[in-house]
């Protein structure tokens, strides 16, 4: 019989309620390990400043609930402890603490799961496997341990809702069904490959504590039928469908208050309470409209939205995230027929299959991104009677992306379509500037809302490096300017590749770093061959791992001809670094001149290696640079900051 360590948490009931069930299906528990909430409580600075915090960032209601909670499961325990079973015959245990009194297992309290303490006495049992429930992140010195693995109860459909409170979610984003899952444990939050899983559905009046006692009943069956299928060999892992993680933290006190709401129309019949929102875009490359389009959908959707994303189909030598807008359960709808390039039968294909969904779902909202896809998705919003219509342009296609004449006429396109829609998006006033004085619209019919990033991606985190030098083939005393573009003419990288030489002229130990790909690749490097510079440059291809390339460079060059915005600068200035630009479209409302980088024509490969060699000639200047680039990042362009800005104005304009 496999011997088995449960590590739980005080004063909780799940780790009890396992426990029983392992037991009186004869599993061998040999050990438990219960980490302890009071020492949590004191890293949160105590219970009363926890109590506040609780109050202010969840409501009163949450932080009642969950102090009765307690206060219940510490007087069952007493009541059990000190009243005889005749006069106590509860068949309940509210807590690990209760369970231990009547079971002869040996149980052990520790500060920390993960600490040497906690590993050492798991050590000591030799388990076959370990059970956890209500722990944090179990580290590797801990999943190392068993033969056989780690097992955990996730009270979800995994992969869909990882992280905590994952019932709520549920809820808040109107799921059917619900679900329990004992998964294998890796260093990945709630990632490891799944054992077992059941379904439940979600009936007109459960809330979260009849889903939460049903998700429990329904897990604790399933823990001793997976540790039979180990012990008998016929365990069949699944490993869960996700690129990236997608996980949940403790909802907001607006977003509590909300479900409140939402579960009280469901409850009245009217199951479509929320605001559904269909947004529209080409393609899904690594491209920063389409990361801009996906955020915003996945913000949305956590404040309580009903978002669908309808997309062409994904090609090019970008790169594409629509596997990752898959992994992170986004509704997506893919139309073939919508096409960067013009084409008659296609366009008019587009947008009859655009307003049918439009008509079919009912959307409150349609919010169409790029030029084409604002074109397209407008006209059909506009014949469907869409209440609401936004278009977020992404920047413009007034110069440089075409000849004079296919210009002109994309420029009136753009005039005429700018009357099918409520509100037109820039982000930056400088894009709003440039419409208005192209004759688009009016000033009225804009509004700025900049760009925002995931920081977390880039703050917070350590990177090594000399390993991304030495994976490259770099000199570790390199000095290393870079970029991260699609290589398309108007990104202007050929701008930059043709400054390198100059720039070596003047510090010989630059090193040059190109992330991305394109049509215009292989032109660039046999360029690189042709200057006789290709041992000091590297093309680096499409990359997931764009933070930890950013890491490595000393400053970041954007030679763009015409730029909505530069998503990538925020990116690089969220990392401290500075950056040599071109004064072009928005990109001199993210790049201030002498003060957190140098901006420069474009299409000037001098003046471009100038400032090149002026911030790499100078580590004082490069540093004070950088850390200027970082404050003015952090506090305007985070993607909280953005999709709260969206939140607002759809709010604006539902009130009309």
């Amino acid at each position: 019989m496999m011997r088995i360590v449960l590590l739980t948490r005080t004063e909780r009931p799940s780790g009890a309620a396992i426990a029983k069930s392992l037991v009186d299906n004869g599993k061998n528990i040999v050990a438990i390990v219960a980490e302890e909430r009071s020492e949590l409580l004191k890293k949160e600075s105590g219970r009363l400043s926890l109590l506040r915090d609780s109050i202010q960032r969840h409501g009163w209601d949450f932080t009642l609930g969950r102090v009765l909670e307690l206060v219940n499961i510490k007087l069952h325990f007493a009541l059990r402890k000190f009243l005889p079973k005749a006069a106590y015959k509860s068949k309940d245990c509210l807590s690990i603490e209760e369970f231990v009194l009547d079971k002869k297992i040996p149980y052990y309290k520790v500060k920390d799961h993960n600490g040497v303490v906690s590993e050492s006495l798991i050590r000591s049992f030799s388990p076959d496997i370990i059970v956890i429930t209500n722990t944090r992140l179990i580290k590797k010195n801990i999943l190392d341990i068993p033969k056989y693995g780690v097992l955990n109860l996730h009270g979800s459909l995994l992969p869909k809702y990882t992280g905590l409170d994952s019932i709520f979610w549920a809820l808040f984003h109107g799921e059917k069904e619900i679900g329990a899952t004992v998964h294998f444990v890796n260093d990945k939050l709630d990632q490891g490959d799944i054992v077992l899983q059941s379904k439940i559905r979600v009936g007109r009046f459960d809330n979260e504590k009849t889903l939460y006692r049903k998700a429990i009943k329904m897990g604790v069956e399933m823990m001793p039928e997976a540790v039979t299928q180990i012990e008998q060999g016929t365990v069949t892992p699944i490993p869960q469908e996700i690129m990236f993680p997608n996980s949940y933290s403790w909802p907001t006190k607006a977003q509590r208050n909300l479900l409140k709401k939402l579960l009280k129309e469901r409850r009245k019949g009217n199951i479509d309470r929320k605001i559904r929102v269909l947004h529209i875009i080409t393609r899904l490359i690594k491209g920063g409209a389409q990361e801009n389009t996906l955020i915003t959908i996945l913000g949305l959707r956590e404040k309580g939205y009903d978002v669908v994303l309808a997309s062409g189909p994904t090609s090019g030598p970008e790169g594409e995230i629509e596997s990752y807008a898959r992994a992170m359960g986004v509704k997506l709808v893919i139309i073939p027929e919508l096409v960067r390039q013009p084409s008659l039968y296609k366009d008019i294909a587009a947008t009859v299959k655009i307003y049918n969904l439009i008509t079919r779902h009912k959307f409150d909202i349609v919010h169409t991104h790029t030029s084409k896809a604002g074109i397209v998705g407008r006209l059909a919003a506009k014949l469907a009677s869409a209440p609401i219509i936004v278009h977020t342009p992404h920047g413009h296609i007034f110069h440089s992306y075409f000849g004079p004449i296919k210009s002109k006429f994309y420029h009136g396109l753009e005039m005429v379509f700018s009357n099918f829609c409520d509100k037109i998006i820039t982000l930056t006033d400088k894009c709003r500037d440039e419409h208005v004085k192209y004759r688009i619209a009016s000033v009225g019919k804009f509004v700025t809302i900049h760009s925002g990033v995931r920081l977390d991606r880039f703050i917070g985190r350590s990177f090594n490096n000399e390993e991304v030098k030495s994976e490259f083939n770099i000199p570790l005393h390199k000095r290393v300017a870079g970029t991260v573009a699609r290589l398309e003419p108007i990104k202007g990288v050929n701008y930059f590749v043709d400054s390198m030489k100059d720039v070596l002229d003047s510090v010989p130990d630059a090193h040059f770093l190109v992330v991305g790909d394109g049509s215009q690749r292989e032109q660039l490097e046999n360029r690189v061959e042709e200057l006789g510079i290709d041992e000091n440059v590297t093309f680096t291809g499409v990359r997931e791992d764009v933070p930890r390339l950013l890491s490595a460079m000393d400053l970041f060059v954007l030679s763009s001809l015409n730029e909505g915005m530069g998503r990538v600068l925020v990116e690089a200035g969220v990392m401290a670094k500075p950056a040599v630009a071109t004064k072009v479209s928005g990109i001199p409302e993210l790049v201030k001149h002498g003060k957190t980088g140098i901006l420069v024509e474009p299409r000037d490969t001098k003046e471009l290696a100038q400032g090149i060699v002026e911030l790499l000639s100078s580590p004082e200047k490069l540093s004070a640079m950088g850390e200027n680039a970082k404050l003015m990042m952090m506090s305007r362009f985070s993607a909280e900051r953005m999709v709260d800005n969206i939140d607002n104005l759809y709010k604006e304009l539902l009130k009309r």
